[in-house]
């Protein structure tokens, strides 16, 4: 499909030929029945010979060309009027009988505060030119006598003999790359906001329609693709106009976008001042009173939106921002999200052998994610129930299937003659007496053979080649390591190349670890080893008292940490209690 766009350094039309390009080159990869061989951007600097190969060519076109602000209000005909004609005579010449989109807007209602608009009347004579076009190919198409006049439409278009004519009004639009000072108060309002510029609102009560940018051109695309029940019509949303009001029909002679937002001007001010003075710490932001999202409305759907818009006019020296990080002797803690009712986030940093938590909470909850280093987390059940089922259990080890016992004894054998680099490298470090305890290799723990294992700790040492990045490899992982676990062991992991290129970081981890194992048996709660380089996270359980420990004697550990409520000094849900 070949689609001309005018109007290309427009607004509307820089964010229209970004997505088909980004659809032409697969980038996006969300309309796979969509096939886009060109795109036409034709504007101010195209040539009259551009817009004649381009007419002739073109499968489709957005007509977004028009004058908004001139200096004349003569103009306002000229621009939107004389170049739509040019246009249309120009597709006429070639017979192109191609789908063409024409861009309007409210004020060609003429209604209401619009009733006097030079501007409304120039976009009411380009519909009125562009429902002329499309009827002159319907005049003259030779359609059987006695069809109806909906029916000749459906017939002449569904045969290629008159073209498809989609008219949007437009209501206030808004999003990235939109002129502030121009015709778009949001635009004028954010990059006012986020350039500390004087603004004023005169009437703080005045209510927008307003229309997201994204929102119409996701409706654009919808119109290049084939309608599932009607081959004269494209995906685009048919309807009726009562004034300003749009009432939906499937066979309407305008199109219009689903999704539109009326707010205040005072509201949106109080948004973006919001936004302001939060900088980039909080999401959601405070509570507004807004309608419903959905149809025509407001909510937090249109803050999200608007928010965006305003980040798009930060300056470059207000990209880059600060944040507060709380230091200590232990490392730091750096909140780097607030939400009002959802949490926050944070990144903490712990020193060499550090540990930090030693507390739990009644309701409060918390997720750790080591992304560096690699770190212990243990959790305790303060008051562990009477059932709470024991841990391991007898030489939990001793649990190997009778029928495969034979087959993984000989397997573990071709194992122990045959190991890889790392395993070698890890295997001289840990044999004998070089960490006061014995450790086996490729041992057989039920259905499993681990590659190494301390029985007397309980602690199994996985090393890992590259294909455990592989996702159905991780799965059979997590499998493998929540097996072990069931059985009182804990699991610690390393790559290949930690073991090889720093294998004494990876003795003093394990050396570090053993002194905290093994876990009491029947103790209601664990251990997990985590690292930067087998990402997971781990939840904080209500009512067991946690902590996370940094094994390493010369790295940081970084963990983000997620938390389900903000800290409340008057309310902590915090109380102090050793692992």
């Amino acid at each position: 499909m070949k689609i001309l766009v005018t109007g290309a350094k427009g607004f509307v039309g820089k964010n229209l030929c970004w997505a088909l390009k980004n659809i032409q080159a697969g980038k996006d990869k969300t309309h796979p029945g969509l096939v886009i061989e060109d795109v036409f951007e034709y504007d101010l600097d195209s040539t009259p010979e551009e817009l004649d190969a381009w007419c002739k060519e073109a499968d489709f076109v957005f007509n977004l060309a028009g004058v908004n602000r001139p200096k004349d209000q003569s103009e306002f005909m000229a621009g939107n009027f004389g170049f739509a004609s040019t246009l249309l005579d120009t597709l006429k010449k070639h017979e192109n009988r191609c789908p063409v989109m024409l861009s309007s807007s409210q004020q060609a209602s003429l209604t209401g505060r619009f009733g006097n608009s030079e501007y409304g009347r120039s976009k009411k004579a380009g519909e009125e030119l562009f429902f002329d076009y499309e009827n002159d190919f319907l005049r003259s198409a030779d359609n059987a006598d006695g069809i109806n006049q909906r029916n000749q439409k459906e017939s002449a278009k569904s045969a290629g003999l008159a073209p498809r004519v989609l008219i949007y009004r437009f209501p206030n639009l808004f999003g990235k790359w939109c002129r502030p000072n121009y015709n778009s108060a949001v635009a004028t309002f954010c990059n006012a906001f986020a350039n500390d510029l004087p603004y004023t609102v005169n009437d703080p009560s005045v209510e927008l329609e307003l229309l997201y940018i994204d929102d119409l051109v996701d409706e654009m695309i919808r119109c290049l693709s084939p309608h599932p029940s009607s081959p004269s019509r494209g995906g685009e949303h048919r309807c009726e106009f009562n004034g300003l009001e749009v009432v939906p029909k499937e066979d309407g002679a305008y199109c219009y976008v689903p999704t539109t937002y009326k707010i205040s001007l005072g509201k949106i001010v109080l948004l973006l001042e919001q936004f302001k003075a939060n900088g980039t710490m909080q999401i959601p932001f405070k509570e507004i009173t807004l309608p419903l999202e959905g149809g025509v409305g407001g909510g937090p759907l249109f803050a999200k939106k608007l928010y965006s818009t305003y980040l798009s006019y930060l300056p470059y020296e207000k990209t880059a921002f600060p944040l507060k990080m709380n230091v200590d002797d232990r490392g730091s803690f750096t909140e780097l999200v607030h939400t009002l009712n959802a949490g926050q986030v944070s990144i903490n940093i712990s020193k060499p052998g550090i540990t930090k938590g030693q507390h739990w909470h009644n309701t409060k909850f918390e997720q750790f994610i080591v992304v560096k280093g690699h770190g212990l987390i243990q959790q305790r059940c303060i008051s562990p129930l009477p059932t709470s089922p024991s841990r391991g259990g007898d030489k939990p080890w001793n649990t190997a299937d009778p029928a495969l016992y034979e087959q993984l004894k000989e397997k573990a054998e071709r194992m122990r003659k045959n190991p890889t680099e790392a395993e070698v490298a890890l295997w001289e470090m840990l044999k004998g007496k070089n960490l006061d305890t014995k450790f086996r290799r490729q041992h057989i723990i039920g259905d499993y053979i681990v590659d190494f294992v301390c029985l007397d700790k309980q602690l199994v040492v996985e090393v890992d080649g590259g294909y455990h990045n592989d996702s159905a490899q991780k799965e059979l992982d997590q499998q493998r390591t929540s097996f072990l676990q069931s059985k009182g062991f804990s699991v610690l992991r390393f790559t290949n190349e930690e073991v090889i290129a720093n294998t004494d970081e990876t003795i003093t981890i394990i050396r570090n670890a053993l002194k905290y194992l093994p876990l009491e048996g029947g103790v209601q709660g664990g251990c997990w080893f985590v690292s930067g380089d087998q990402i997971e996270a781990v939840h904080m359980l209500p009512g067991y008292t946690h902590n996370i420990i940094n094994l390493s004697e010369s790295e940081d550990l970084v963990t983000v940490m997620y938390c389900n409520e903000i800290f409340n000094p008057n309310r902590p849900d915090t109380f102090f209690e050793p692992v």
